[in-house]
């Protein structure tokens, strides 16, 4: 008997898997195609071929359908880092800041969640969607840091700490780069307001530029 019911349970499991991969993917689709606040779970989930109850038996909030969106996007950019690291360079202090920054710049949908993680998506979410993603978190950044420390030639650790301050740096000039249409409009319009519209690339790369700098001196 439980050789018959084996099967019928791993195919139940794997077809939980897919709708959950379902609703990840159309949730990301849907914030290519509109603003975070417009996306709505209704309609994800009809994307996905699923009913909207069914949503919300998988992620009890739309901000913790979208904290797993964040998470897939991490995924997809811890990967390019590592990659880039792996690549000798005559100059690390500027390989690893720009490195940093152009990766970051090449994924709007996940600097855009970056920016909402901690006052919404967060929030919004369960204890245990927060728990998993902060340890995941955790062991991302951890493991980039390890990568720094090697191409910086840093003590163990100092890499880490790194990482995570260019992590809260990352969010802020998220949030300057690309800010809401009506603040943009305003910007825009009034040269006197000119020294908030930043390139996101640039100005990231020159500020974990100066913290790894000032990192190598405090270590040298």
């Amino acid at each position: 008997m439980t050789k018959a019911t084996a099967p019928r349970r791993a195919r139940s499991a794997d077809a939980k898997d897919e709708r959950r991969k379902s609703l990840i993917d159309a949730a990301r689709a849907a914030l290519e195609g509109g603003a975070f606040e417009e996306v709505k779970m209704e309609a994800v989930a009809q994307a996905a071929g699923l009913a909207k109850g069914t949503a919300y038996l998988y992620f009890a909030t739309k901000e913790e359908l979208f904290l797993a969106v964040l998470t897939r996007e991490l995924e997809a950019w811890f990967a390019a880092v590592h990659r880039g690291l792996a690549r000798k360079s005559a100059n690390p202090r500027t390989q690893v800041p720009g490195l940093i920054a152009r990766t970051l710049n090449a994924r709007p949908v996940m600097r855009g969640l970056l920016s909402r993680l901690h006052g919404e998506l967060e929030a919004r979410s369960s204890e245990a969607a927060i728990r998993a993603f902060k340890h995941f978190l955790r062991d991302g950044l951890g493991q980039l840091g390890t990568g720094i420390d090697r191409v910086v030639g840093w003590p163990p650790g100092e890499g880490a700490r790194w990482i995570m301050r260019a992590h809260a740096l990352t969010i802020g000039f998220s949030q300057m780069a690309d800010p809401t249409p009506k603040v943009r409009a305003i910007v825009e319009t009034d040269p006197s307001l000119s020294h908030f519209q930043i390139d996101f690339t640039r100005e990231l790369a020159l500020a974990l530029a100066a913290m790894l700098e000032g990192g190598i001196k405090t270590k040298g």
